[in-house]
């Protein structure tokens, strides 16, 4: 129901095994972690910027700076899908993870 580091790491790791033609993840923030959330958001964003190309973030607890190159942090949805649509091939893979509250799955009919 709700993301933590390990269900990132996990679904990081299923990515990156996958043979495609490019590694995209679509990354909500991680939500009731309390004064864990900087540290476990960091060490998401570190993990990932080995495992994937393109790293799209929403969500108000991601640190807005030390993000890898790859990374772009999206202030609202409708942000987030224009970049998709534009983004995005058949041939990629694309996770898409996050906290509930984030309603994430929608994407999938947007873009």
């Amino acid at each position: 129901y709700n993301a933590c580091w390990l269900s990132m790491k996990g679904a990081l790791d299923a990515l990156s095994n996958l043979q495609t033609n490019k590694k995209i993840a679509v990354l909500g923030d991680m939500k009731e972690l309390g004064s864990w959330s900087q540290e476990m958001h960091q060490k998401v964003l570190d993990y990932a910027e080995t495992k994937v190309e393109k790293l799209f973030l929403i969500g108000p607890e991601w640190p807005q700076t030390k993000l890898p190159p790859q990374a772009i942090l999206f202030k609202n949805k409708k942000e987030l899908v224009l970049e998709l649509q534009k983004s995005i091939t058949e041939e990629d893979a694309v996770l898409i993870k996050g906290s509930n509250s984030h309603q994430l799955w929608t994407l999938l009919e947007e873009v």
